[in-house]
């Protein structure tokens, strides 16, 4: 793959970037002890002995395997004291890490995808803006909300990112330092516009929190050479209400909408979501939560019209004397297949002859239409071996029906599967083990590996349409992933990752899996200093088919992108932004060759 001069320009930068910052690396700083220390319970027995109480280590809240993830973007790097919140700018990337002072962690909870790999999507440029809790909305005391269970994304290769599924559930805290008001902003190549506004304030015991935003461009895309404009609005509305101490109540209101021109045609796509959560405090503590929602996706072009509505309601008792914890949740879809699911969980096992060994279990049952009732085992061990070293491991199945968000409306250039054998069912086993080893306080390093296999999505290309379809198959994929994590000095900071993955077609040998690289690089620099900032993402993506009866291959893949910001005063930040793409999303489309860009963002209050 012959590269342009420029991205040997930019290769070289990064490399002169690396060595200048590691020869002048600073000491590293030394934890600081907690500003409050812990409590030391002791219990003195009637014969004068003493009975030395620990508590074992407890995981949060166990992700459901029927949540919508909001999938990490490959070029993200795991750092220490971070907070997360969505790239509007960076085409594929649903999420930038940023270091803010204050810190403030994210209310967004997310479910990780083991495999296979997130590669990045046709994202048109948006500013980085604020898809987390503003640095003056800071909360006290945290109330855990129950997660929707009934959303779900697909483990195949997502080609495309989702930006407009943005399910917000922020946790009601007893203190809130509001308003706040920003705004955010980019103009760049191609005609691309983007801006984001985010509000919210507090009046009495109601919170109000508001997100409106949109991008657009006359080049999202390209199919062959022929440019494809696209364009996307969202906006969110969240209420949050603190009768009591005992009694919370959530609403939410969701739109988006996403036009897209396609080779021979224009297509829209839109979705509007209502939910509601209560959460009460029960007799004794017994915390109970409901969870309802109606959901409507509609797709239409010149010759096609597709719509899905989509209600359901989710019930889960929590009794805080047991670690166990049950729920109910039913969905109706006028696509899918209904679903009913019955769980129990238990989130704290300890065990008494292995020291710093726990574990989370869930078993349920779930019966889909015509698909039958399975168990659905989730197991989760974690074991810390020592400060430095901690092993995981995690074995669960997957049993679910896709919906038609799921499956067409944040993903782009696809046909619509009306075949009636295409059953849009997920049914496979998974495990993952996880090793974690921090050499210093300034090198981290992790091995994971990955199994899947089962009934599961893949997407193949139809070249009478020149368009990509979902198919279901039986499959069998496993690989691992190497990542390192460097911090030279307080100014510098590097992070690399290697992931290898293999995918086969299980119930037909002749066949490959389309879309499914067997090799990733990704390489992350950030450089700071004073009101200075230098960002810069690197990913390889290795070959890939494009059609499960052919043997023919897609060409590798490079994406790089570079950013410089200035802090101006305590309210704005600058930003220009260089991204470089020889990368193909499906076969005949692929991103814009080069992308120039420039952003502003405000915080008014």
């Amino acid at each position: 793959m012959k590269l342009p001069a420029i991205h040997y320009f930019l290769l070289v930068g990064l490399l002169l970037l690396f060595l200048s910052s590691s020869l002048n690396a600073e000491e590293p700083v030394k934890e600081k002890p907690l500003s409050t220390e812990l409590p030391i319970i002791v219990v003195k027995g009637k014969d004068r002995s003493y009975l030395e109480i620990t508590r074992a280590r407890t995981f949060p809240l166990m992700e459901h395997r029927e949540r919508k993830s909001s999938v990490q973007s490959s070029f993200e790097a795991e750092l220490a004291e971070k907070t997360y919140y969505h790239s509007l700018f960076f085409p594929g990337l649903e999420k930038e890490i940023e270091k803010l002072l204050p810190l403030v962690k994210p209310f967004i909870e997310e479910r990780k995808e083991i495999y296979p790999i997130a590669l990045l999507g046709p994202r048109l440029e948006k500013p980085l803006t604020s898809y987390y809790t503003p640095w003056k909305y800071t909360r006290t005391k945290k109330v855990s909300l129950m997660q929707h269970r009934g959303e779900k994304r697909l483990t195949q290769p997502l080609i495309q990112l989702p930006l407009g599924e943005k399910i917000y559930y922020p946790t009601p805290r007893e203190k809130s330092l509001l308003p706040y008001f920003h705004i955010s902003a980019s103009v760049g190549g191609y005609s691309s516009l983007a801006y984001q506004l985010d509000y919210g304030k507090e009046e009495g015991k109601v919170m109000y929190l508001l997100t409106l935003g949109r991008i657009s461009s006359s080049e999202g895309a390209k199919y062959k050479e022929k440019p494809l404009a696209k364009s996307e609005d969202w906006l969110n509305i969240e209420s949050i209400w603190a009768f009591s101490k005992k009694k919370r109540l959530l609403f939410d209101l969701g739109g988006y909408q996403k036009k897209i021109n396609l080779p021979q045609e224009e297509r829209d796509k839109n979705k509007l979501d209502l939910k509601g959560n209560l959460t009460l405090e029960l007799q004794k503590g017994n915390i109970l939560r409901v969870l309802a929602w109606l959901e409507r996706a509609e797709l239409t072009g010149e010759l096609e019209h597709y719509q899905e509505i989509t209600p359901g309601v989710q019930i889960e008792l929590e009794i805080p004397d047991t670690p166990f914890h049950t729920g109910i949740k039913a969905e109706y879809s006028s696509y899918a297949n209904n679903q009913i699911h019955l769980w129990v969980r238990n989130e704290a096992i300890a065990f008494k002859r292995i020291k710093n060994l726990t574990g989370q279990l869930e078993i349920g049952i779930k019966q889909i239409g015509e698909a039958g009732s399975e168990i659905i085992p989730h197991l989760k061990m974690f074991y810390q071996i020592d400060p430095r070293r901690e092993f995981q491991v995690v074995v669960e199945k997957k049993f679910y029906s896709l919906k038609f968000a799921d499956l067409y409306l944040f993903r782009d250039y696809v046909e619509v599967n009306e075949n009636p054998d295409f059953n849009k069912i997920v049914n496979t086993w998974n495990y993952e083990g996880k090793f974690k080893y921090k050499f210093s306080p300034q090198i981290d390093f992790s091995l994971e590996g990955f199994l899947k296999t089962g009934q599961d999505i893949i997407w193949n290309w139809d070249g009478i349409r020149s368009l990509v379809k979902p198919e279901n198959r039986s499959i069998n994929s496993w690989g691992g992933k190497l990542n390192l994590q460097f911090r030279f000095s307080e100014t510098f900071e590097q992070a690399f990752s290697y992931t290898y993955q293999k995918t086969e077609n299980a119930q037909d040998s002749s066949k490959v899996i389309p879309y499914s690289p067997q090799s990733i690089i990704d390489i992350w620099l950030r450089w700071k200093r004073d009101s200075w900032r230098v960002e810069a993402k690197i990913q390889f993506v290795g070959e890939r088919y494009y059609e499960e009866r052919t043997e023919d291959k897609l060409s590798p893949g490079l994406r790089e992108i570079l950013k410089i910001s200035k802090t101006m005063g305590k309210n704005m930040d600058l930003y220009i932004q260089l991204e470089l793409n020889d990368y193909k999303l499906w076969k005949d489309y692929s991103l814009p060759r080069e992308k120039f860009s420039l952003g502003i963002n405000f915080n008014f209050y």
